[in-house]
C-alpha cells in the first residue's frame, strides 16, 4: 500500500508542482518508518532555554523519537527534497515547515530544525 500510495502522490506533484500538500504528503509518507514518537508539540513549561536542543533531538521523557537507520538516509534524503520542492512553491507553508523541521530534528541538524521551528511559528504565530 506505500508504494502505491507513493506512486499517487508522485503522479500528483508531477501533474500540480506546486500543490505543497502532496509535497508533504509524499515526505511524510517517505520518512513514517523514521518517526518513532512524534516530538511535543510544546515545549514543557518546566524546561529551560539551555534545553532547546534536548527538545529539539526528542530526546526528553516524553518523546521515543529516535534517529534513522542506516538503510532509511535515501529516504530521508528523497523526503528533504519534497520539502524543498514544497516550499519553493509556498515559503511561509507553517505545515510543511514544522514538518521539514520535524525531520531535521531527527536527522540531529539541530539548527536547521531551530531555524525552521522559528520560520514556522513567524509564518503562523498563532500556532506557535
Amino acid at each position: 500500500r506505500t508504494n502505491e500510495a507513493l506512486k499517487q502522490l508522485r503522479l500528483a506533484t508531477a501533474y500540480d508542482p506546486k500543490h505543497v500538500a502532496s509535497w508533504v504528503a509524499t515526505a511524510r509518507l517517505l520518512t513514517r518508518d523514521l518517526r518513532g514518537a512524534p516530538l511535543p508539540l510544546r515545549r514543557d513549561v518546566n524546561q529551560t532555554e539551555d534545553d532547546d536542543e534536548v527538545w529539539l533531538l526528542g530526546t526528553t521523557t516524553q518523546t521515543l523519537a529516535r534517529a534513522p537507520e542506516k538503510d532509511d538516509q535515501r529516504n530521508a534524503a528523497d523526503a528533504i527534497e519534497c520539502f524543498k520542492k514544497a516550499l519553493q512553491a509556498e515559503p511561509r507553508n507553517y505545515y510543511a515547515l514544522s514538518c521539514f523541521a520535524d525531520l531535521e530534528a531527527r536527522l540531529g541538524h539541530v539548527d536547521a530544525a531551530r531555524d525552521l521551528f522559528r520560520r514556522s511559528s513567524d509564518a503562523n504565530p498563532s500556532n506557535a
